[in-house]
């Protein structure tokens, strides 16, 4: 996920006000990728790449 512009390579996703930018391929590879706000203040990402028991973070 990238914080900065969006650039040709980015899938841009605006959900609830909030704009989210993932490169395009790293998307083809991680879906399905799911974000939660946690009351917090955080997010949570999972997604495709995740392995049992990690917080979303890993890679196969």
């Amino acid at each position: 996920m990238d914080w900065g512009n969006p650039e040709n390579d980015d899938e841009i996703f605006n959900i609830d006000g909030v704009k989210f930018l993932i490169k395009k391929d790293l998307l083809a590879k991680a879906k399905p990728i799911t974000i939660n706000y946690i009351d917090d203040g955080g997010f949570v990402f999972t997604s495709g790449l995740a392995k049992p028991n990690c917080g979303g973070c890993a890679k196969k």
